[in-house]
């Protein structure tokens, strides 16, 4: 899902929405490193957490915090 997606072994698009189609019971996001994913595959999480998530917790993890998205 990053800027250098042939690194991951698999068509990583594909596995995104895959992912996104199970639909996982949790995402955890670092907000902090939004920059590294591709603006394609930013846009499908944000997306899927805008429409199936809500913000469960958020926790302070090393330089800045992540966030835990449950499902609905």
């Amino acid at each position: 899902m990053g800027v250098v997606p042939r690194l991951a072994g698999v068509d990583t698009v594909a596995e995104l929405d895959r992912v996104l189609a199970l639909p996982p019971g949790v995402i955890v996001v670092d907000p902090g490193r939004w920059w590294g994913l591709r603006p394609d595959a930013r846009a499908a999480v944000e997306a899927a957490l805008a429409r199936d998530y809500v913000l469960a917790a958020t926790i302070q993890d090393g330089p800045g915090p992540v966030e835990v998205w449950r499902r609905r």
